[in-house]
């Protein structure tokens, strides 16, 4: 209701101020400290009498009348108390919105919360309303072209491509960041691995997470602000697009005051890293444990059906997993080979210039390495012929998953990936949604290489397979495009393009993307270059795709009741 005279308020302010603003919102803010009115005005590049258009801003809110006729706020009491009663009947529901009033003062204070008296009382308050304090204003000016121009151009990445055993160095300069962040890219982690052992990478990564954690390294990592990350959880989603079976990282934030200082001490670090054998010892007990409440760890039948199903849909790996049992000795030979800096691709980010970065880095090296391997990736596997394989699961959960492969050209990706955003959307809704036969959902079509795999992969009720089944092939059929306009792949690719930004606004992921791209496309702007690829996808791009691959063919099937 309050929000509602806010909304008025705003619209009328608007009208009064004519065409010195292009938009005005006000809203209220609660908090714990205190309750606010925020008024934020987009002003036209003529409006420069700040003052005045603030006074006025701040009169309308002072004169503002919040007072509620009886039964306006008998009808909002009796909507909220039948959303009440509604939740009641839904028990988990009722305790996700309202635990942190039983907690803090216990169920009956929930339960009288929602009676018509309190309604009239918080009424009352408000009719009485007054700003007492004087308001806060801020402004922000906007800047001027030439400052943009500038600082876009400081943003370029540059790559400085190791040579006679120094790192390949990959440098972002920030001008306005305050934060340094170095991504370290270890490659080759697969046939290394494979050669000395099982997890060697992560074991060796937490040996060196507990020597920067050491009271002598923290006396001076903490002068600027350094702080790590060593290995990532895999049972954490966000966290999984990191995890590669061929390549390792140490991520490394700190603060922009010495950089030269934080760089040459890291360095130092990292080039004289041997782990103890304690630290061996700690990293194996650690890592050797596990969470079975976890994305489903527990479930005997989910993990049968990860197997199964990778196995048909992916090639076999070219290097096999090492020995299971790691020796500390095989771990120090490892570290040989893999903790050195040829055999690392860093990404620094920072307000330092390029040139300035690579000298502090002059004399990080390591020894030569010749005749590398080609970064591996997961391959995608053509079938010949239908594949069907159906086990038993024993659990209260069926998993299914139904797809094809198909060879692609490099130049249909960004087409393919906007196809796989529209099929993914409609596919989801229909069985989630519309169906209501399935709780986790994956479906779309995933581009590795020079290969797509169509899919579908949901868990479901054991009594839907038998009506599931049947079904998947019709949503990769040319028809599923019909009434598809502009407006539908505008939403999809920017709700997708507004994800990918999001997780590329900090220094440090950044990082992340030009490291991998360099190390698997030999282009440290590929990342860049497709999602700008995927801006100019259009509705005949996507059409023409979908005429090229969506057939299905040889399909692979497997489920695990």
């Amino acid at each position: 209701m309050l929000d509602q005279k806010l909304s008025d308020l705003a619209q009328n302010l608007k009208m009064s101020l004519g065409d010195k603003v292009s938009r005005v919102e006000i809203s209220s803010r609660t908090t714990p400290v205190a309750n606010f009115i925020e008024a934020s005005l987009t002003l036209k590049s003529d409006a420069r009498d700040y003052t005045h258009l603030a006074e006025r801003v701040e009169q309308s809110i002072r004169g503002a009348d919040f007072s509620f006729s009886d039964e306006a706020i008998l009808t909002e009491a009796n909507k909220i108390k039948t959303s009440f009663l509604k939740n009641i009947e839904k028990p988990h529901m009722f305790g996700i919105y309202n635990a942190h009033e039983m907690a803090v003062d216990g169920f009956e204070a929930v339960l009288t919360s929602y009676e018509s008296d309190r309604f009239y009382q918080a009424a009352k308050e408000l009719a009485g309303f007054k700003i007492q304090s004087d308001p806060v204003i801020i402004i922000q000016q906007p800047e001027h072209k030439s400052e943009q121009k500038e600082k876009s151009a400081g943003l370029v990445a540059k790559l400085f491509e190791g040579k006679n055993g120094a790192a390949t160095l990959i440098v972002k300069q920030n001008p306005a960041s305050n934060l340094v962040a170095i991504h370290y890219l270890f490659k080759h982690k697969a046939p290394l691995q494979s050669k000395y052992g099982k997890d060697a990478a992560k074991i060796l990564h937490d040996c060196f997470g507990q020597r920067m954690k050491s009271e002598e390294n923290k006396k001076i990592s903490n002068r600027f602000g350094l702080s790590f990350t060593v290995n990532d959880n895999p049972y954490i989603p966000m966290d999984d697009i990191y995890l590669h079976p061929d390549f390792g990282y140490i991520r490394a934030e700190g603060l922009n005051d010495d950089i030269e200082g934080l760089i040459r001490y890291l360095n130092e670090q990292m080039l004289n890293f041997i782990p103890s054998e304690q630290e061996f010892k700690n990293a194996k007990v650690k890592l050797s444990g596990s969470n079975p409440m976890m994305m489903g760890r527990g479930d005997p039948a989910k993990k049968k059906f990860e197997k199964l199903y990778k196995k048909e849909v992916y090639e076999d790996p070219p290097y096999p997993e090492g020995p299971e049992e790691l020796t500390y000795t095989k771990l120090l030979q490892f570290a040989r080979e893999y903790f050195q800096p040829a055999n690392m691709v860093i990404s620094v980010v920072s307000s330092a210039a390029p040139e300035k970065i690579h000298s502090w880095f002059a004399n990080f090296k390591g020894q030569l390495v010749t005749g590398e391997p080609a970064p591996y990736t997961q391959t995608i596997k053509l079938h010949d012929k239908p594949v069907t394989i159906e086990e038993e699961g024993g659990g209260n959960r069926s998993y299914i998953f139904w797809g094809f492969a198909k060879q692609i050209d490099s130049a249909d990706k960004p087409a393919l990936k906007a196809l796989s955003l529209i099929l993914r959307d409609k596919i989801v809704f229909d069985i989630r949604e519309k169906q209501g036969m399935a709780y986790r959902i994956s479906a779309g079509i995933e581009l590795k290489g020079d290969r797509a795999l169509f899919y579908v992969k949901q868990g479901t009720r054991p009594q839907n397979v038998d009506k599931l089944i049947p079904q998947y092939s019709r949503f990769f059929k040319l028809n599923i495009l019909d009434g598809l306009n502009n407006d539908d792949l505008q939403k999809s690719l920017s709700m997708y393009l507004g994800r990918m930004m999001f997780r590329r606004l900090s220094s440090i992921n950044q990082a992340f993307y030009l490291g991998t791209s360099y190390y698997f496309h030999n282009d440290i702007n590929y990342d860049l270059e497709f999602l700008d690829a995927l801006k100019k996808v259009t509705l005949t791009d996507v059409r023409l795709a979908a005429q090229k691959y969506l057939h299905v063919e040889n399909p692979v099937q497997v489920i695990v009741r």
